[in-house]
């Protein structure tokens, strides 16, 4: 076998096999034992003998297949020989079945995944990428592997190929030939929207053609390398990446055909009834400030009443699906803060609906409607992440918080304590108004904590200090309230404004990277609570993502006889300067040209 493989001379197409023999090596792959192949021979040797038995490298019945073979044998340049001379290899599967009897389908990546192998799956990702497998299941396979590489913690390994991700040129029917000027993105091609010239046809007795923009440059329309980049699986993997995942093309084309054509007019639809519930909560909110206690139900209140209801049982129940369909299960998906206060809004608030119906007698509905109006609130905030205008913003007060959170906790453990120190001191001493601002545990510590914070303090009561008051006593009282003053209210509030500055220079940094993955997390929010055909169809019609722009050639021209844009630019300063040399000569020839004085 070696000799025969060393010997054959033929020329061969390098695996670029059209769909008819790739299925017809697919079936006859059955029959073969990828394991009889020698996989100690030298990697030219190796390729040789597999260009005379291609059949053995594609699928494989309960044996490893020979690429999945090498990656575990860890025979790296025999496996980067292999998959650069049969490029399809890299998506051979094995067919096979666990105990139970259930169906196992393994593939190259999975193997690589086990092995933890960062070299074999970089490899096989950028062949997934390339133009020779295109229309075949690799490209497919790749995707659906990036997930689980992911979680094997190959992060800078995806993002790093994620902003080299290319897109591949995609001839457009001239009858289909709805562009638009600029970079635009659509799911597919018919639904790009402009008005472009049309030139000639050339293919196909004419159904293709050139297209130009109104400056007579070519224009072309072209895909993401990798299809089904927004599948929710996928997107979710992303959000749980660093932002910098989202800051390519490739996935600014994915985000914005999954917002523009599927996501927009939910998201709108569901905001207008989260009006309408603000709107309903206000107005029973004044109904129970002005009952005074006495709360009537007349008709238009119970309409109220109704509405409010309908949308917070709506709301609770696309949060349950949502939480039933999640990948991470129910405990990760209410880890999300946004989803907590989903939740937690629309149950306060069918609570106080309720407590106005059966009890009124105590206070208890008062206080579940202060709570339920502050998490309406918060619950605002993430409707906002849905604008251009306001979502960068809620993305920056978002990573303030993150940011501050030690901080916050070095602060509550330094005005606790002084707390407790003003409390034994001042636990009986008495303001102007007769009242014992440091007479209890709690009420001490919002003394301390007005008094650090905001500055608000009454030095008079230092000198009731101690349960005999003296000098001593009142010394010990003014020195704890210089150590609270100077390290809260100058030290610590001075580094959080440091803090926080930083904090927006880190967000600010990859202002793009985490806007679009503010708009990801988004997205991923209403798919998931779609039922599953609505899903299944976004996925089948945005499987490749589209993007239509100036079609480069050699030394930066554009193709159909125009021109670079540096040279569109020198041509109108040219032109520019050209009429204004004019207007310079009218103004001192009085337009005729001839010299000055040239007239009567």
């Amino acid at each position: 076998d070696k000799e025969g493989g060393g010997g054959g001379k033929k020329k061969t197409n390098k695996a670029q096999i059209d769909l008819a023999s790739y299925f017809s090596v697919w079936y006859r792959g059955f029959n073969l034992n990828p394991q009889l192949v020698p996989l100690d021979l030298d990697p030219e040797d190796l390729v040789a003998v597999l260009r005379e038995y291609p059949e053995t490298l594609y699928v494989s019945r309960d044996y490893d297949t020979l690429v999945q073979s090498l990656i575990e044998q860890q025979r790296f340049k025999a496996f980067q020989a292999v998959i650069k001379e049969f490029p399809l290899s890299a998506g051979s599967l094995k067919f096979g079945f666990d105990s139970d009897g259930n169906k196992v389908v393994t593939n190259a990546f999975t193997v690589a995944n086990k092995m933890r192998d960062e070299m074999s799956l970089k490899s096989l990702l950028y062949t997934a990428q390339t133009p020779e497998v295109a229309g075949s299941s690799l490209p497919y396979i790749a995707c659906e592997s990036l997930p689980e590489i992911i979680a094997q913690g190959f992060e800078d390994m995806v993002v790093e190929y994620m902003q080299q991700l290319p897109f591949h040129p995609y001839k457009i029917p001239l009858k289909q030939a709805n562009l638009r000027d600029g970079s635009v993105y659509r799911s597919s091609p018919t639904h790009l929207n402009t008005s472009f010239k049309k030139g000639a046809g050339r293919e196909q007795g004419g159904l293709f053609g050139d297209l130009y923009d109104p400056r007579g440059m070519q224009v072309t329309a072209s895909h993401v390398a990798l299809p089904n980049l927004g599948k929710l699986g996928v997107l979710e993997a992303f959000c749980g990446a660093n932002s910098s995942i989202f800051d390519n093309e490739a996935m600014t084309a994915v985000l914005e055909v999954l917002w523009e054509e599927h996501i927009k007019k939910l998201f709108y639809m569901k905001a207008s009834v989260f009006l309408i519930m603000v709107i309903a909560w206000i107005m029973l909110v004044q109904l129970v400030v002005s009952s005074t206690g006495n709360i009537v139900m007349q008709t238009f209140d119970r309409v109220v009443y109704a509405v409010l209801l309908a949308i917070n049982f709506w709301l609770i129940y696309e949060e349950y699906r949502q939480a039933k369909g999640s990948p991470g299960g129910v405990l990760k998906h209410f880890s999300d803060i946004w989803n907590a206060l989903d939740v937690f809004s629309a149950v306060m608030m069918t609570t106080f609906v309720f407590l106005l119906e059966y009890d009124t007698s105590s206070d208890t509905y008062i206080f579940v409607g202060v709570a339920g109006t502050v998490l309406l609130m918060l619950k605002s905030l993430s409707f906002l992440r849905g604008f251009e205008s306001t979502g960068w913003l809620i993305t920056v007060l978002t990573q303030n918080v993150a940011d501050v959170r030690p901080f916050l906790i070095v602060m509550l453990v330094i005005i606790l304590g002084s707390s407790v120190a003003f409390n034994l001191l001042l636990s009986h001493a008495t303001d102007e108004d007769d009242n014992k601002p440091y007479e209890g545990a709690w009420t001490s510590f919002f003394t301390v904590f007005l008094m650090s914070v905001l500055g608000d303090f009454d030095t008079q009561v230092f000198e009731q200090a101690g349960m005999h008051p003296s000098e001593f006593s009142k010394l010990v009282c003014q020195l704890l309230f210089l150590f609270v003053v100077m390290f809260v209210t100058v030290v610590a509030l001075n580094a959080l404004i440091a803090l926080l500055g930083d904090s927006y220079a880190k967000v600010s940094e990859f202002e793009s990277a985490n806007k679009k993955k503010e708009r990801a997390e988004l997205i991923c929010e209403y798919m998931g609570v779609m039922r599953g055909k609505k899903r299944r169809k976004i996925n089948r019609v945005s499987k490749f993502f589209h993007k239509l722009g100036q079609k480069e050639t050699e030394g930066g021209k554009e193709a159909g006889g125009g021109e670079s844009d540096l040279e569109a630019f020198t041509r109108i300063v040219d032109e520019l300067r050209a009429e204004i040399k004019g207007l310079k000569d009218i103004i001192l020839h009085g337009g005729s040209g001839d010299v000055v004085g040239g007239g009567d």
